[in-house]
């Protein structure tokens, strides 16, 4: 079996190759849109080739993370011939050295419904320290903006909200009682990186939520948005903050040209589902997280 890292340096007919394996489950994305995301570093894919054959590919890349203030490594798709078989679990361990050779701390691997193949190899390579809800919104452009109350103001995050930002995500960390390295620094260095955002909320004028997105290229679905993170302050819950947040990232969304969003949701969240599944978000699969200190990645 042959490993290869496609990247900016890829040709059209290794682009032709890819659109080929991915057309199997359905992928929207057409040769042209995978050579230009390749070539544009939106996009990095690591290929296995079976004499000669491409038999499977792992999308990822890293982002970095509002709430553990380190850097997140993502792996998106993993698509294999026949469903899994001896080509996930390679694929996935090299995945896992190439985000961690560029410092990526934690990894997350999601996983649609029906991978049962590749969710076997992603816990043989340490997947599994946490277990989250996949959600999925197709198509963002179709879902119609909400009309909030009047004193709900949401805005883009500027550097001037760092502490304050600071405060919400260790508010959030504290909820599900883990510890949150996030301070004024850490949120400063996320708001200058490209691809990641975040929008306040405040009630009259006194801060009331947050939340944090950040967009990539699926393989299969094109540009995609991703909620991070959305935190409500104890004070400020049940006056449509939430709400409004979400409204105003899935316009950002829309206005991106995003073909999906997705968000992932920690079990019992019953209040943050019905939100979702108002704005028509579907549960799809699941997401597993490695964290730092994890077994090593097999070989």
């Amino acid at each position: 079996m042959d490993l290869r890292l496609l990247g900016r340096e890829s040709s059209l007919t290794e682009a032709s190759r890819l659109h080929s394996l991915l057309g199997e489950p359905g992928g929207d994305a057409g040769t042209g849109e995978l050579a230009a995301a390749l070539s544009r570093g939106e996009l990095t894919c690591l290929v296995a080739d079976v004499r000669g054959r491409l038999q499977g590919v792992a999308a990822f890349g890293t982002l970095p993370s509002l709430y553990t203030g380190r850097l997140w490594g993502h792996i998106d798709a993993i698509v294999v011939r026949g469903g899994g078989g001896p080509v996930a679990g390679p694929l996935i361990g090299g995945a896992v050295r190439s985000l961690t050779a560029v410092g990526a701390v934690d990894t997350s691997v999601a996983l649609p419904e029906g991978q049962e193949a590749v969710e076997r190899a992603s816990r043989a390579h340490g997947y599994g320290d946490e277990e989250l809800r996949l959600f999925v919104l197709v198509e963002p452009s179709m879902v119609p903006m909400a009309r909030h109350r009047g004193d709900v103001e949401v805005r883009a995050a500027s550097s001037r909200d760092a502490g304050m930002i600071a405060a919400l995500i260790r508010l959030f960390a504290d909820e599900y009682g883990e510890p949150s390295a996030a301070d004024a620094a850490s949120v400063l260095r996320y708001l200058r990186t490209g691809r990641v955002g975040a929008l306040v909320a405040s009630l009259g004028h006194e801060p009331a939520g947050l939340l944090a997105f950040s967009t990539s290229y699926h393989p299969s679905f094109g540009r995609c948005t991703t909620v991070d993170d959305l935190v409500v302050s104890r004070t400020a819950r049940r006056r449509g903050v939430a709400s409004a947040l979400l409204d105003q990232a899935l316009g950002r969304a829309r206005a991106a040209g995003a073909a999906r969003a997705h968000l992932w949701l920690q079990p019992g969240n019953g209040a943050a589902e019905a939100l979702y599944r108002s704005r028509g978000f579907r549960e799809s699969g699941k997401v597993l997280v490695r964290h730092a200190g994890s077994p090593p990645v097999q070989r």
